[in-house]
């Protein structure tokens, strides 16, 4: 839903910087690598003549590694410790460069900039506090070096939650539940620290799906957020939570409330790029509560306004993947209201132009899981348009790409439930189109993938709930796509039997919604 959520909402997170992890330790500011060095050096108990004076002066001055390197060019016998120094320095850079090689998602796109920055601070302290342990996780032992970075938090005191923080942003997305925990842990002992609060408010919902843990997160980072910028990324993130648990018109306030903040200081400084970010995120989620609450009108005029500001915001860097991704998914959006007005001919114009967005991105990034995807995700779209245009021959097309990119995503993650559900609803857009043109063999065989693919994802999504209802809806579709009705009597007795089970949150209502469509279509 923002540029920090999601995943794949689209939420135009930055890609890892082009020169690699090496360059991340560059990046750090100076006074932050000075002092590492000199904690470095200070843990080796070097003793300094007046040239080890002079030589601590150049790292505060110069900040940087190879500066420090290339320092110590040796010229009497007596340099031995220099050279060791050197090889010891050079040795470590290559540690932290494996450790943040390691600790890092397999998709780098994935990674925001404040997680990039966390991450790297992290590197460099485990490095020099405790090698061991950042060698073993360099080395891939994650379950050795992880365990060794728990004891070393457990050992502390003053310093406990600095290195329960550094566990957290270490095991982020190689281990969760160790994650979690860690964060825990850190949020107990130094409960004003912010960053804290809003990385446990991710896991407690991304790992633990646990919204009301997360919110209540979410609202301690806005309370001990020390500056604006932190207090609006925290009540954004607040709304998103309270959206997802169905808490609709609490959400509409909030977001809302961050416009009210905003919308002046957007006026004030109309060229300020992170108001104008924040601006577009809160109108994309309150079009989305809007589009919810059954106000497609307000929810179409906030899309608009997205579009515009995305635009602006491009215009500024036009080669930047996540300004480009961001638009993509503002088109999206837009588009999908224009089609459920039954405004054809502009919803294709506004996947159009999102699909050849991706296109590019994913010629651009062919290494990117999440560029493919996005590409999938658009042809599939597109196809629907088509399909509305009563053009099945060209949304056949799309849909058969779109399942080729996504079937290429399953053969490589076999083990990604997500690849697999997005075959499965590929194969189910594909046996539409066979069937609106004709092949009805094709139609069935599509249709019947798709269902084994689906019972195998039952039990394997994030709850029961949600593996039901997508298992419902892919027994309604085969049943309308094989006429065989013992598939729509299997759907409905899901679709019974969940209906009285209580308050859901929109994604489930939708998912029920869906189902229900095909299995009691409008007269």
């Amino acid at each position: 839903m923002t540029e920090n959520q999601t995943q794949e909402e689209k939420a135009g997170e930055e890609d890892l910087p082009a020169d690699g992890v090496e360059s991340q330790i560059d990046d750090l500011s100076p006074k932050t690598r000075s002092q590492i060095v000199q904690d470095f050096i200070r843990s080796r108990v070097v003793r300094w003549s007046a040239a080890g004076v002079a030589f601590v002066g150049a790292v505060s001055f110069f900040g940087n590694f190879a500066t420090i390197v290339s320092m110590f060019q040796p010229s009497t016998a007596s340099s031995k410790q220099v050279e060791d120094l050197q090889s010891e320095l050079a040795a470590q850079r290559l540690m932290i460069a494996q450790l943040l090689e390691q600790t890092a998602p397999s998709d780098p796109a994935e990674l925001s900039p404040s997680r990039v920055a966390e991450r790297r601070d992290a590197a460099m302290r485990v490095a020099n506090a405790d090698p061991a342990a950042a060698q073993a996780i360099a080395n891939g032992d994650f379950r050795t070096g992880f365990r060794a970075l728990q004891a070393r938090a457990d050992d502390l005191s003053a310093d406990a939650a600095i290195a329960w923080r550094d566990l957290g942003a270490l095991a982020y997305d190689r281990d969760p539940a160790i994650a979690l925990e860690a964060y825990q842990q850190a949020a107990r002992i130094d409960p004003g620290h912010y960053e804290t609060w809003i990385a446990l408010s991710a896991l407690e919902y991304e790992q633990n799906g646990d919204v009301r843990a997360a919110k209540a997160a979410a609202a301690s980072a806005a309370d001990v957020a020390d500056d604006l910028d932190k207090r609006l990324t925290a009540l954004s993130e607040l709304a998103f939570l309270e959206f997802e648990a169905g808490e609709l018109e609490l959400a509409r306030q909030r977001f809302q409330q961050i416009l009210q903040i905003v919308r002046p200081l957007n006026e004030a400084e109309p060229g300020n790029d992170e108001y104008l970010l924040i601006l577009a995120d809160t109108l994309e989620g309150l079009a989305d509560v809007e589009a919810m609450l059954g106000d497609p009108n307000a929810a179409r005029t906030s899309h608009e306004e997205v579009l515009v500001l995305r635009r602006q915001r491009l215009a500024a860097q036009p080669d930047e993947p996540a300004r480009r991704r961001d638009l993509s998914s503002a088109l999206e959006s837009a588009g999908e209201l224009a089609l459920e007005a039954g405004d054809f001919p502009r919803a294709e114009a506004l996947f159009a132009e999102s699909l050849a967005i991706d296109r590019q991105l994913a010629t651009n990034e062919p290494d990117s899981l999440r560029a493919q995807r996005n590409l999938a995700v658009s042809l599939e779209m597109y196809g629907d348009v088509l399909m509305e245009l009563e053009r099945p021959a060209e949304a056949l097309s799309h849909y058969r790409e779109s399942l080729q990119i996504s079937r290429l995503l399953m053969a490589s993650h076999p083990l990604n439930a997500q690849f697999r559900e997005d075959v499965a609803f590929s194969l189910a857009q594909t046996g539409g189109a066979y069937r609106a043109v004709g092949n009805d063999q094709a139609a069935k065989a599509t249709f019947i993938e798709m269902l084994a693919i689906m019972r195998g994802l039952a039990g394997e999504q994030e709850t029961v709930l949600r593996g039901e209802l997508l298992l419902a809806e892919a027994l309604a579709r085969t049943a309308d796509g094989t006429g065989d009705d013992a598939y729509a009597e299997e759907a409905r007795g899901i679709i019974d039997r969940l209906k009285a089970e209580g308050r859901y949150s929109p994604e489930v209502r939708a998912l029920m919604a869906d189902a229900e469509a095909i299995l009691y279509p409008a007269p």
